[in-house]
């Protein structure tokens, strides 16, 4: 294995870092959401709520697979080439996942001290999460069976 350095586009996950954390910072400023509207499904109870939490949540999930796609892209591929979108989907599991994760958490916990803990500590392992699986992109590197053992104990976590 050959030691390649690569440099993680520190600007790109700087802007994808920002709009993800602020979006998830949302969450504390809106109220609880009151009953949930349950219908039955050939026999199965389904909890159809569609407030503001479930949309921001979406939109989260959204940024997070365009966020995390745009910085992917920034990997210098060999004569220049760049991956489609359907190539890089199944890298953008991991952090789109922690981002959706995050945030139910953080909307069924109580508004105090430890929610801004764990606010902070989701966009921290985002970031972690999104380096990783930008440098995990190459396979010849020596970092790379660290760096996958890492996202798989990730991945079992989440």
């Amino acid at each position: 294995m050959e030691d390649k350095h690569i440099s993680l586009p520190y600007d790109r996950l700087s802007i994808v870092l920002a709009f993800i954390t602020l979006a998830m910072g949302f969450i504390y400023f809106i109220p609880a959401a009151g009953n949930v509207p349950t219908g039955n499904f050939f026999g199965f109870i389904l909890n159809l709520q569609l407030d503001v939490y479930t949309l921001l949540i979406g939109f989260l999930t959204l940024l997070a697979l365009a966020g995390t796609i745009w910085v992917l892209q920034a990997y210098p591929i060999t004569q220049g080439e760049k991956l489609a979108f359907w190539q890089l989907l199944p890298q953008c599991i991991l952090p789109v996942m922690s981002v959706f994760v995050f945030s139910f958490a953080l909307r069924g916990m109580e508004r105090n001290n430890v929610w801004w803990v764990v606010y902070a500590m989701g966009s921290v392992l985002f970031g972690i999460i999104l380096a990783a699986e930008f440098y995990a992109q190459e396979i010849n590197t020596v970092h790379h069976p660290l760096t996958t053992i890492g996202l798989i104990g990730l991945s079992h976590a989440l």
